[in-house]
């Protein structure tokens, strides 16, 4: 039978498993969906305040033991298929990693913040498409465009328009914008498409979806030598309506913080 300090060890490194899992899943989340092996590692350490001394330790191999473990836990995401992997190095969240919802310890505020995201989501992919472009053209004004004026309406709702980002005082791009409700993805193609109607028409490309960006037209948006596009996916645009205060009201809550009593336990 394992020995006190050998349990203890082990809940240890079950606990940093967990805990890496979490930080993998929230970093991947806030950006997008998919990020770089190398920025979801330093974005774990920085979460985490992982100390110097730590990231100093190293495996047999030389390798860094903390970074070799947060390796382990993005393998381990992947079998649960949580995560995949591109050739390319870059870790994408599947479907079920962007559903996924947390243990025990994590769940209350989890869940409480995944509600409201889910349904601020879902009622803008129930509005009427009139309702939906008068929503999202307050969204763009109270972000900063102005005189915008609508140029295309599709039958699935989507719209496009153009409009001048006024940046500060000194400061202002003409910006054309793509707003579409989806549950699927936006393709490189309809990236392309963006950047093509830009011509001579706008400094800068907005591509606004309540669905999420393959990997090919975030590729495309920051195409080398060509107009850059900025892309606004559903978890970024309720990121907008957060800051913004926009059909969301605030509220103060309490949940208990295990952590806090580990040492007294």
């Amino acid at each position: 039978m394992p020995d006190t300090q050998s349990r203890q060890n082990t809940t240890k490194k079950t606990s940093m498993f967990q805990e890496f899992s979490i930080a993998i899943i929230d970093i991947l989340k806030e950006s997008g969906g998919s990020c770089s092996a190398t920025e979801v590692i330093d974005h774990v350490v920085e979460k985490m305040s992982i100390p110097e001394q730590e990231l100093d330790k190293t495996t047999q191999s030389g390798r860094s033991y903390i970074k070799n473990q947060i390796y382990w836990a993005s393998f381990r995401l992947m079998e649960m298929d949580f995560l995949d992997f591109s050739k390319k190095g870059v870790w994408n969240l599947t479907e079920k990693g962007r559903r996924v919802r947390f243990g025990p310890d994590h769940a209350q505020d989890e869940k409480q913040s995944q509600d409201y995201k889910t349904e601020l989501l879902a009622i803008l992919k129930s509005l009427p498409p009139d309702g939906f472009e008068q929503i999202l053209l307050r969204l763009l004004r109270e972000s900063g465009v102005v005189n915008i004026s609508i140029t295309q309406r599709y039958e699935d709702g989507a719209f496009e328009g153009y409009g001048i980002l006024q940046v500060n005082p000194l400061l202002s791009y003409n910006v054309l914008f793509i707003c579409q409700r989806s549950e699927d993805s936006v393709k490189a193609s309809q990236i392309r498409k963006c950047r093509g109607d830009m011509t001579g028409k706008a400094d800068k490309g907005i591509s606004i979806t309540t669905g999420y960006f393959t990997l090919d037209s975030k590729k495309e948006a920051h195409t080398y030598g060509a107009p850059p596009i900025e892309l606004v996916d559903g978890t970024r645009l309720v990121e907008m309506f957060e800051s913004l205060k926009l059909g969301l009201k605030s509220q103060e809550t309490y949940i208990v913080d295990n952590k806090f009593f580990d040492d007294f336990r």
